[in-house]
């Protein structure tokens, strides 16, 4: 889905204030409403995904936006436009290590897929063998990289592809080496 584009950059600096405490990384400057009070936390995190939203009327429309759009925007003066904005360490909840990226290099930068027979991306046992098979998507297509005896074997081919596909967007796996 392509992203909204947010109202002008000055509003939003009439709007808004960038605060570290805050958990969306915004404050209202106004207050948008009767009930919300200015220099009260901006936005409310949603059970569903996680990500802070932020909620007001504007020109006589109810308006949604992400916060860390709205973050990223006042942090560079200007709007992503079509652009994602992509939370570098993968973390909904902190809005402060933003960039911007195309929609391919912002699913890149995500965790691996849970109920998974792995604690590893791209990696799954083969149950036949007691083996495990590390892959990786590029291009919409699923490359085999290689058969391992263990799955940290597999997870560190794993990583050295996806650095050579997806570059600084690679979402790597945290390898556990076992103790010996």
């Amino acid at each position: 889905m392509k992203p909204k584009l947010l109202p002008p950059v000055e509003y939003l600096q009439q709007m808004f204030y960038l605060d570290v405490n805050s958990p969306s990384g915004l404050r209202w400057r106004k207050a948008p409403s009767a009930w919300t009070k200015a220099n009260s936390i901006a936005g409310i995190q949603r059970t569903k995904d996680h990500y802070w939203r932020v909620r007001w009327k504007y020109q006589g429309k109810t308006v949604d936006y992400m916060a860390h759009r709205i973050v990223y925007a006042l942090q560079h003066g200007c709007d992503p436009a079509d652009m994602f904005v992509d939370h570098i360490h993968n973390d909904k909840d902190n809005n402060k290590p933003l960039r911007l990226a195309t929609k391919l290099q912002n699913s890149q930068n995500r965790n691996g897929r849970k109920n998974t027979t792995s604690i590893y991306k791209g990696v799954c046992l083969i149950k036949a063998t007691g083996r495990w098979r590390a892959t990786i998507r590029v291009d919409k297509h699923y490359k085999h990289i290689g058969v391992y005896a263990t799955q940290e074997e597999a997870a560190l081919a794993y990583n050295e592809v996806a650095l050579l596909h997806f570059g600084e967007f690679a979402r790597l796996n945290q390898i556990n080496l076992p103790q010996n």
